[in-house]
């Protein structure tokens, strides 16, 4: 299996994850940990606070760059599910 094969099939299973886990909240451990502590307000964040619409592209190629990864594989793992 050739180096970009081994990508492509972790960012499909990462995309898989995080479609699987799209809305679903903490458990129940967790929410009872909160709760004995005194915290009871659970709400959802986006990944990202703007859509990335035009500048996708510079955000893939700047993030790449950060972490020394081809946009390629930053556009494959980060896609609109994610961060959305």
């Amino acid at each position: 299996m050739s180096g970009n094969d081994v990508v492509s099939q972790a960012a499909g299973a990462f995309q898989t994850a995080v479609e699987a886990l799209a809305g679903v909240g903490p458990g129940a451990e967790i929410t009872d940990l909160a709760a004995a502590h005194g915290l009871a307000t659970l709400t959802a964040q986006p990944f990202m606070l703007l859509q990335l619409d035009d500048e996708y592209e510079t955000f893939a190629a700047v993030l790449g760059a950060a972490f020394g990864a081809p946009p390629a594989v930053i556009t494959s793992l980060y896609t609109p599910v994610v961060l959305g």
